[in-house]
């Protein structure tokens, strides 16, 4: 029952900062800081860029909480926490489940992100973890 509520407090958690981080993204697409005429030759690379430098902060600090959150199976338990953020936030806005399947499709980069790339760096801090360097102790 406690690592339910845990993995729940960090799906609460992880979607706080998603939605912080879709927020940033929209700040980042009006106050761009790439000039207009970047945005008119590279609109690809000027958008994975302000995606990149949205949400990269966000998702190294949820990684960090959640690997403190997490003492026992942190990869395992961040995915479960990541995938009921990814489902959380999709339902709102769909009404059967063609609309829901294509609510995934049309945000798979925001997915893979936080679905895929939070577990990693968890998995990544645990491992740092394990090796004592964040123990405090000086090695």
């Amino acid at each position: 029952m406690r690592r339910f509520l845990l993995i729940l407090f960090g799906a609460v958690i992880g979607t706080i900062a998603m939605v912080l981080a879709v927020y940033a993204f929209g700040l980042l697409a009006v106050w761009s800081p790439f000039p207009r005429r970047v945005w008119a030759t590279h609109g690809t690379v000027v958008l994975v860029t302000s995606a990149f430098l949205a949400f990269a902060p966000f998702i190294a600090v949820l990684a960090v909480v959640l690997t403190r959150l997490f003492q026992v199976n942190a990869v395992s338990s961040a995915f479960l926490s990541m995938g009921l953020v990814v489902v959380a936030t999709n339902l709102p806005n769909v009404h059967d489940v063609h609309g829901y399947l294509t609510s995934l499709i049309d945000g798979w980069w925001l997915i893979a992100s936080f679905l895929f790339g939070v577990p990693l760096l968890v998995a990544i801090f645990t491992n740092l973890r394990s090796n004592n360097r964040w123990s405090g102790r000086a090695a």
